[in-house]
């Protein structure tokens, strides 16, 4: 009862309220001030919350839109990485961050640290296990596998031994070797010895003697030395390409059109017992030669003569030294070079890819990476494959040492060539929902571009074309000879013609005004209303309206039409010629700011370079004739079947069951090849991989 006496009042109070609110005048103040009050107040509150709340949903939008990396891994690729960003007008993650970015560029591997990938969308510039699958050891394993299923298509790479499993049969292949060339009076044949996961020319030296083998720890390969390379001026240079692996799913490989050659410093001789520590003449790395007396740093990235130069300017060299036709056989079998070392490791990338990104995973994150394959041209332009390196160099600068201190400079060829493969790369590595959008965008900024073009030029003709006939008019009006009606008004007929003129030409600028008020129809129609759609005619507007969206093209095409209504309605006797070109300069001058105004509030991702075409990159796998590699793909397709058998289950090493499993399944087993001989290869298979990975592997840790 308590309850009901305290409500029933206000109910009554609030009933009561109503019809004395409805029955007074909205015209009194005191009943706007007092009854109206809260009215009031909310009209004047609500345009304003309703704006922020505009501009709040355009800034989410636009934050939507906006693409953002991750550079807290990026390390010494910070710098170009950096440039690439600033010029792209995407956000960096300096410190990385809690929501999944779009890109992560790591300098190193996929991991970086972490045992598993801590997002579950975006790309990463680095692919699992492939610094291993680069590595010197496992690469000429993945290379000589091929070799043996087809030697005639990988003989780009010299006859290579690995220490120290091969220890002997590398004494005893160089004990033949020797007497080959005793036999055939030429010099012994010379070997180079290089860590298998060294770099920069750490650990590499030559040898003839197999005694002269430094004993390590390390796993190591040892190559025929090519001492018979293509010299330009004296010197040794091998070449720097880089290619970028974008996809797996489908294969998708790109040739960077640019490079790097870097030379050796001193003038090239024959190896001999007295030369073979010359480091300077045999080897061409950078971080070596930078040491050296007669390294010449390149001012720019044109010069000719500097130990360090660009791919371009070297092909042009050689264009001079060799025909043209020999320089494009040459690069055509680099390219040819690069696709079958890639489907060389292609299976165990897979089978890798698959155990770190499993299927659920795998749906939001994908990878990409840039590899460096170093290459050196024989005394025949052929080219050779000396190593890929999974991380390449992308520094823009370079150290110098002055005065015992280590100063850091940029250096100009380096950004030359690098800044353009990074830029690239992040743009065709862009996820596919942030590339939608992005082309969405710039569909809008099109059209609106478009729009206002076409408004300007409808407005500047139909002004002209009023122009030209107020001219007319006048000259006809005053004209005795073609009005023969006409003839001179008295004085006080003459002041009120001038009055009526007066009256009419301020008629004339209020109608103007109203037909292009100054807030412009472009600037106020928002973002959002602009979408896709296909321009038409006047006079066909009403046969393609199925082909415009309905919101947009309908407030879009109602403007169009009253501005077409105000000027085609304009009086031919109305104001003068003057007063026309003023009009005409404010509604042109509106028009122009609009359009401004407009591309003010465009995204930032929807900048015009998104769109452009990749020239640096060009695509060189897959192929137009598809049949080319196909014989190449028969270990890939043994690895999907060991994918789907093994490694969908969680497992990446075969057990003695599965590998029956696998055995039945690809048709081996037979009346002849029953079970147990399976599992006897199976033992067999498990005692050489032993011999060759058990003692170590290529990151360190024991197989299992």
């Amino acid at each position: 009862p308590r309850k009901r006496s305290k409500a029933s009042p206000r109910r009554a109070k609030h009933a009561s309220a109503m019809p004395s609110q409805a029955s007074m005048p909205l015209s009194s103040p005191t009943n706007q001030s007092t009854l109206n009050g809260d009215t009031t107040t909310t009209a004047t509150t609500n345009p304003m919350r309703a704006s922020a709340s505009v501009a709040k949903t355009e800034e989410n939008n636009t934050a939507k839109s906006l693409i953002t990396v991750d550079t807290s891994k990026a390390r010494s690729n910070l710098p170009v990485v950096r440039l690439c960003l600033r010029e792209l007008g995407w956000k960096e993650c300096v410190h990385g961050s809690t929501v999944d970015s779009d890109i992560y560029w790591h300098s190193a591997s996929f991991h970086e640290g972490h045992t598993t990938f801590p997002f579950t969308s975006g790309r990463v510039n680095k692919f699992p296990c492939m610094s291993d699958l680069l590595r010197k050891v496992h690469l000429t394993r993945s290379l000589n596998n091929m070799r043996l299923l087809f030697p005639n298509e990988y003989d780009f790479y010299p006859k290579t031994w690995f220490l120290p499993e091969q220890s002997q049969q590398f004494k005893d292949d160089v004990r033949y070797l020797h007497q080959l060339d005793k036999k055939h009076n030429r010099s012994p044949t010379t070997f180079i010895v290089k860590p298998s996961d060294g770099s920069q020319g750490e650990g590499i030296y030559l040898l003839r003697d197999p005694s002269h083998i430094v004993n390590t720890n390390r796993p190591h390969v040892i190559q025929e030395y090519i001492d018979q390379p293509l010299l330009m001026n004296g010197l040794k240079f091998d070449l720097r390409i880089y290619v970028l692996i974008l996809n797996l799913y489908p294969l998708e490989v790109y040739l960077y059109d640019e490079g790097l050659a870097r030379f050796a410093t001193v003038d090239y001789k024959a190896p001999t017992t007295d030369n073979l520590h010359e480091t300077y003449m045999h080897l061409t790395n950078y971080s070596l030669n930078k040491r050296s007396a007669g390294y010449k740093h390149p001012v720019d990235d044109k010069q000719t003569d500097g130990s360090k130069r660009k791919l371009s300017i070297v092909w042009k060299q050689l264009s001079e030294m060799f025909s043209n036709e020999k320089v494009e056989r040459t690069k055509n079998l680099i390219v040819e070079m690069i696709n079958k070392t890639i489907l060389a490791i292609l299976p165990e990338l897979r089978v890798a890819y698959e155990y770190d990104l499993p299927l659920p995973k795998r749906q939001n994150l994908s990878c990409f990476q840039i590899i460096g394959f170093d290459i050196i041209l024989n005394h025949h332009l052929k080219p050779i494959l000396l190593e890929v390196n999974s991380n390449p160099s992308l520094r823009i600068d370079f150290d110098k040492n002055e005065a015992g201190k280590i100063i850091y400079q940029p250096s100009p060829i380096d950004e030359e060539i690098k800044r353009p493969l990074v830029f690239e790369t992040l743009k065709l590595a862009l996820p596919k929902k942030k590339l939608d959008t992005i082309t969405r965008h710039a569909k809008i900024q099109a059209n609106e571009e478009i729009m206002a073009q076409r408004v300007e030029k409808v407005a500047q003709r139909r002004l002209e074309e009023r122009s030209e006939k107020l001219k007319s008019a006048r000259k006809t009006r005053f004209d005795m000879k073609l009005n023969p009606f006409f003839s001179r008004p008295l004085e006080s007929i003459a002041k009120e013609f001038v009055r009526q003129q007066q009256e009419q030409q301020q008629h004339e600028q209020k109608r103007f005004n109203h037909a292009y008020p100054t807030h412009s129809i472009i600037g106020s129609l928002s973002h959002e209303d602009f979408t896709p759609y296909t321009f038409s005619n006047n006079n066909n507007n009403n046969n393609n309206n199925h082909s415009q969206p309905i919101g947009s093209a309908r407030k879009i095409m109602r403007r169009t039409k009253q501005l077409n209504y105000s000027i085609d309605d304009d009086d031919e006797n109305g104001s003068p010629v003057t007063t026309t070109a003023v009009s005409q300069t404010v509604v042109l001058t509106n028009i122009k700011q609009s359009s401004t105004r407009s591309a003010s509030h465009r995204p930032r991702t929807t900048d015009a370079t998104m769109l452009k075409s990749i020239n640096t990159l060009k695509m060189i796998f897959p192929v137009e004739h598809s049949t080319k590699y196909r014989h190449l793909l028969l270990v890939d397709n043994i690895a999907y079947i060991y994918i789907q058998l093994v490694v969908t289950l969680g497992f990446k090493t075969m057990t003695g069951g599965q590998f029956r499993h696998f055995a039945n399944v690809c048709g081996i087993m037979n009346e002849s090849i029953t079970a147990p001989t399976i599992d006897i290869l199976y033992y067999q298979i498990l005692k050489k991989w032993q011999q060759f990975v058990l003692r170590t592997t290529l990151t360190g840790r024991k197989i299992k």
